[in-house]
């Protein structure tokens, strides 16, 4: 499957994968070269979410490869933690997401990062960078500046790319 993506990433990518999901029914298992631990099951499929995320969520612990993976990045938050912990996490997290304080702060932030690009734009583009600069003030309190005037070129955002 490498090459297929490989190729795939000289167009784009976000099409590319949403024929493969088409192709096979809204999911497909990614299998990576033999050298590496990239195999994974991709989904957009529903059900498979509701199943992992609600369902049997304690059924797919992400373990300590994950966290030794991502814990740089997100330490031993909600995002890398299993069990107990996750649980207490995320009753936190929900008290907090569902507060008052929290609904006004992001809708400040969206309307603050929504007047500042300023500029007609494609909706896809925009919405994703808006996604990608609202998360990172929420998560880090940071404006990575991904809606800064001409959309700039965003190294790390994957499908997020500045006007040719």
């Amino acid at each position: 499957m490498l090459p297929s993506l490989l190729l795939s990433l000289r167009q784009d990518v976000y099409v590319w994968i949403t024929g493969v999901l088409v192709e096979r029914g809204g999911t497909f298992y990614f299998r990576g070269p033999w050298f590496t631990n990239l195999n994974c099951v991709v989904t957009a499929d529903p059900r498979n979410l509701e199943h992992l995320l609600k369902t049997k969520f304690s059924s797919f612990p992400k373990g300590p490869y994950f966290r030794s993976i991502v814990g740089d990045l997100l330490g031993g938050g909600i995002f890398s933690a299993d069990d107990d912990a996750w649980r207490s996490q995320r009753k936190t997290a929900s008290l907090e997401f569902h507060s008052t304080e929290f609904r006004a702060m992001t809708a400040r932030s969206l309307v603050e990062l929504v007047h500042a690009s300023g500029s007609a734009i494609d909706l896809q583009d925009v919405l994703l960078r808006l996604t990608f600069d609202n998360v990172c003030m929420i998560a880090f309190g940071i404006d990575p500046g991904c809606l800064r005037p001409g959309l700039p070129e965003i190294p790390f955002g994957g499908g997020v790319r500045g006007r040719d």
